[in-house]
């Protein structure tokens, strides 16, 4: 029978399966991740859509929401077709898109506060406080 690793050895190796190469991932730990990648990404893409579609001029904080969205969408994009691959399953591969995933994480969120900064001189001629 064979013996279970010590505690000391299993350390970081979550998503791993056991009795598995440390550095390959469980396929269904790394299919969570292309979920999550997938419904952020779908969702940044339905506000992108929306947003642009709102009537009205665009001005240079406008310009500059839209540029960190579209750069912030195409790096989700590119971590979700990363972790389409099967070498994905590589922990040093998953780790990259990961961080490739967070990036563009902080760029659509930047833009999206920047399109909300954009958005208050219009919003605000309709309200009187």
């Amino acid at each position: 029978m064979a013996e279970r690793p010590a505690a000391d050895e299993d350390e970081g190796r979550e998503g791993s399966l056991p009795g598995a190469p440390a550095h390959l991932l469980d396929p269904t730990f790394r299919n969570g991740s292309v979920t999550a990648i997938g419904v952020i990404g779908g969702f940044s893409l339905a506000f992108l859509a929306n947003w642009t579609l709102m009537p009205g001029r665009w001005g240079g904080s406008a310009l500059v929401a839209f540029v960190l969205l579209a750069l912030g969408i195409a790096f989700q994009l590119r971590a979700l077709a990363g972790m389409l691959e099967t070498s994905s399953l590589r922990r040093v591969r998953y780790n990259r898109l990961v961080k490739i995933f967070v990036i563009g994480l902080y760029l659509t969120a930047s833009g999206v506060l920047m399109a909300l900064v954009a958005e208050v001189p219009v919003v605000s001629r309709y309200l009187h406080f």
